[in-house]
């Protein structure tokens, strides 16, 4: 919670960007192929990664212009609706959105849109467009005939058999018979979901999607079989189609609202299971329709917890573990001579290994507040110099709370530090004495800017108390303000930039030789994935620190600057498993020379998360 977790907040951020860059080849093919007006070919390339991208914003966005360039209006819309989930903001992507409902004839649900987006921007551009579109959706929703009271065709939540005679009679009157090529496998498909092989009827109806793709019992049948398969995102696309065909046709609005609570939309399936309600169903349909909508409403009370962590070992060497100078003869003003420091004070290189945990337990209390309590824990021995081996924890616990593109966090935590476990000395845990007490809060705000850009504050105060008597001097209550910037660049978000800003202040409360402490620097650095599996990163900090108290034995304030440059790497070795290499380079000058040092640090981290 000191100024180094702050900096742990960027790289948090980078964590999220790490192995974002898969297939990376395919999107940029896909976009050349869209460039030259190559819709169908990019459209086939993009279904055949889609298992491995879909939900990434760049596939998505390509996916809705290639889907959207042949035709395939559903599909533009299910894409599109993913990317506004991300930056609900975007009022072009929405317009778009708008076109797709316009061309699948639910004139309803573009005006909708059409509406948020003029409501949503200032651009003149956007304005003109958006307002032209909803002329035309306006002019054919006055043109509608009225809609029929109820069509219960194919109702799958209702078996056709508890229908009465003239209603089954009057469903297959109503549709059109497949083509001869279909009928041979809608038969077996509907065979193998009687038998409750719905895999099975997914993965052969998936074989002839192509050609049976627009017949609305192909659709339907394509939309159920992959509902009861588990797999809730392609059953929309299918049944998206069919309700583009027939907005009446209840059983696959009902089943498209099913498939959206199995995606845990719960906006979409209320659309979906109101719109069935709307057309005054039978009693059964309407019981059956109500008792999906309480399930849903019982869910939202359902806490939400999630547990997540990682263990990590390290291994390396540090060239200059006590961050001490490296000249052991030294020049003080004030004795008008030369002194020689204690071994102990001079930098002492070694080998060392590092173990670090983390656990943490988050719970969703609605889609806006969560909370979450953590524990992180270290240990540190130095091989060749134990007496500055180290060990230490810190417990946090916060809330969470988001509004639109906006995210507030609120934290409290403690943290000890245990250091110099010299036999004369063990008397705690794991044979460190306390070295240090720290409690402090942080408050952030992130604001998504849009889906390349993020912008974050955060303000953090510590209280730090040293129980030696000695260390006591040290004892100072830290303010500290950031500024960040969060950039992604590049098809699939492959490469992030930060830059960031901060300053703040150590007060003194015991003494600090020093006096208090007046602190600013910047933060630049960036992340670039290299294949799906491997990315680089690097990252600069600039401090300036000036002092306050005129230190008579040095016959000067103290002024320090720091710089720390860090190069590394992240390889995913296999799910859940990193190896990240690792060199760290500090320099640290004064104008007084007992507080100037070099510090190289060379490591490879074994991690492994869950989430």
């Amino acid at each position: 919670m000191n100024f180094f977790l702050f900096s742990r907040n960027a790289f948090g951020w980078l964590a999220l960007f790490a192995f974002a860059a898969a297939n990376a080849d395919d999107l940029s093919h896909a976009q050349i192929l869209l460039e030259g007006n190559q819709h169908q070919q990019a459209y086939e390339h993009l279904k055949s990664v889609e298992t491995e991208l879909i939900g990434e914003p760049s596939f998505d966005r390509l996916l809705a212009e290639a889907a959207a360039g042949i035709g395939a209006h559903g599909e533009a819309t299910l894409a599109l609706e993913r990317l506004l989930q991300l930056a609900p903001a975007a009022v072009d992507m929405r317009v778009e959105l708008a076109k797709n409902y316009a061309a699948l004839g639910n004139h309803q649900q573009a005006k909708f849109q059409l509406d948020r987006a003029i409501r949503g921007t200032s651009n003149v551009g956007l304005l003109q467009q958006a307002r032209t579109e909803l002329a035309i959706v306006e002019e054919k929703l006055a043109k509608r005939r009225k809609r029929p009271v109820f069509d219960p065709s194919f109702a799958s939540s209702i078996e056709v058999t508890q229908l009465p005679k003239d209603i089954q009679v009057q469903q297959s009157s109503n549709r059109a018979t497949p083509t001869a090529s279909l009928t041979a496998p809608i038969a077996q498909a509907q065979a193998l979901l009687r038998n409750g092989q719905a895999l099975a009827a997914y993965e052969a109806l998936m074989k002839i999607e192509h050609e049976g793709a627009g017949d609305v019992e192909f659709d339907y049948l394509l939309g159920v079989a992959a509902l009861d398969a588990s797999k809730p995102d392609k059953a929309t696309l299918a049944l998206e189609r069919v309700i583009a065909a027939d907005p009446n046709f209840a059983g696959a609005r009902i089943d498209m609202g099913r498939a959206f609570m199995a995606l845990g939309d719960t906006t979409g399936a209320e659309a979906e299971f109101a719109a069935v309600l709307a057309l005054n169903p039978p009693n059964a349909v309407r019981t059956r329709v109500e008792g999906f909508v309480a399930e849903m409403a019982q869910r939202s009370l359902v806490p939400k917890t999630k547990w997540s962590g990682f263990f990590g070992i390290t291994i390396g060497r540090d060239t200059n573990v006590n961050n001490a100078p490296g000249n052991a003869e030294q020049f003080i003003a004030g004795f008008l001579g030369t002194v020689v420091l204690d071994p102990d004070s001079v930098e002492t290189p070694s080998n060392f290994t590092l173990l670090t945990g983390r656990i943490q337990v988050g719970h969703r209390i609605n889609n806006r507040i969560g909370i979450y309590a953590g524990l992180d824990l270290n240990l540190r021995r130095n091989f060749q110099n134990p007496q500055f081996d180290s060990s230490g924890g810190d417990l946090r616990v916060g809330s969470t709370y988001t509004l639109s593109d906006h995210e507030f966090e609120f934290s409290l935590g403690v943290g000890k530090t245990y250091l110099d476990p010299r036999a004369s000395r063990s008397n705690s845990i794991l044979g460190h004495p306390l070295y240090r007490n720290l409690v402090g809060g942080t408050v952030q705000w992130r604001f998504n800017i849009n889906e390349q850009n993020q912008f974050q504050t955060i303000v953090q105060y510590n209280r730090l108390r040293y129980p030696n008597e000695v260390m006591s001097a040290f004892d100072s209550n830290q303010t500290l303000l950031g500024v960040n910037w969060f950039r992604s660049f590049g098809a699939n978000n492959q490469v992030l930039a930060f830059f960031g800003v901060y300053g703040g202040r150590e007060s003194d409360i015991q003494g600090n030789p020093s006096g208090e402490k007046d602190f600013h620097g910047a933060r630049l650095g960036g992340q670039y994935g290299l294949t799906t599996n491997l990315a680089v990163f690097a990252a600069i900090n600039l401090m300036a620190a000036d002092y306050q108290r005129f230190q008579a034995i040095h016959q000067k304030i103290r002024d320090d600057k720091r710089y720390d440059l860090s190069l590394g790497m992240s390889y995913l070795l296999w799910e859940g498993w990193l190896l990240r290499p690792n060199v760290s380079l500090t320099r640290q000058t004064s104008n007084i020379a007992l507080y100037e040092f070099d510090r190289k640090e060379f490591s490879v981290t074994m991690q492994r998360d869950w989430r």
